[in-house]
């Protein structure tokens, strides 16, 4: 400030304000990835200010229930003051970093891995010394197969020798655009069956081995593999069925299904 009148002290005319602006983004390696699949995220903040950033700065990476963290990679551009440090079994996992150059961005490099399906939203808080906070978060999307399998009989009682056929489904419900790769239902058909014929609606059965493969399904795909046998022996008989992907699933416990007779 200055004035038309001379002044006694000119010491005081002069001040100024400073101020730190930093930038915080959150991304990950991929936006799409398989159920059990490592994903790698960048916790960044970049000192857009003029002035290297001293205080202590603590961010905090929130897990969403379908993401489960690892381990903390690196910590790039900036001094690990504490962590990283978990209080309720690393769903939120926090670090205290220092001294960010002018213009540099501070990494902290963290490996999780997808265990649900669906989208998956990771937040990270950036807690600031006078006390407010900001949050950005990271978006992706964990596919993953569910495949299931329906085993019947047209019949629940027959004579020997009275034909029996078997009615095996097997469906792939699943989150979006994930496929199941290289298929295969095993049926375990009892000693005391003979096969007279088979039919499927997609893939191959193997007479020798009574395994069916399907090349691919993807979502909402239904196949149906029909075994027309033969009963040679009076008794109760169980015919059970199990598919395999070479695509991880969300859900096992319908992989399983089987017809008495």
């Amino acid at each position: 400030v200055t004035s038309d009148v001379p002044e006694w002290n000119y010491d005081n005319n002069y001040d100024n304000a400073t101020v730190l602006v930093l930038k915080p983004v959150k991304t990950a390696d991929k936006n799409i990835t398989l159920l059990n699949e490592t994903v790698l995220y960048n916790l960044t903040v970049t000192n857009v200010g003029d002035a290297v950033y001293v205080d202590n700065l603590t961010i905090t990476d929130s897990f969403p229930d379908g993401v489960k963290y690892i381990r903390t990679v690196d910590v790039i551009n900036a001094d690990l003051v504490e962590g990283p440090n978990s209080a309720d079994g690393n769903k939120t996992v926090s670090w205290v970093i220092t001294n960010i150059p002018v213009g540099a961005t501070a990494v902290i490099q963290v490996e999780a891995l997808a265990i649900r399906f669906n989208v998956q939203i990771n937040n990270e808080t950036i807690a600031y010394p006078d006390g407010h906070n900001t949050t950005v978060n990271n978006t992706i999307k964990v596919l993953g197969v569910d495949l299931a399998v329906e085993k019947s009989a047209d019949r629940k009682e027959y004579f020997v020798n009275d034909t029996v056929v078997w009615t095996i489904k097997v469906s792939n419900a699943n989150n979006a655009t994930a496929t199941a790769i290289n298929v295969k239902l095993t049926d375990i058909l009892p000693a005391e069956f003979t096969i007279l014929s088979y039919n499927v609606t997609n893939g191959t059965f193997d007479l020798n081995t009574c395994v069916w493969t399907i090349s691919s399904m993807g979502a909402g795909d239904v196949e149906t593999l029909t075994i027309v046998t033969r009963a040679t022996a009076a008794g109760q008989f169980t015919n059970h069925a199990r598919v395999t992907s070479d695509v991880p699933e969300w859900n096992y416990s319908n992989n399983y299904d089987n017809a008495t007779v």
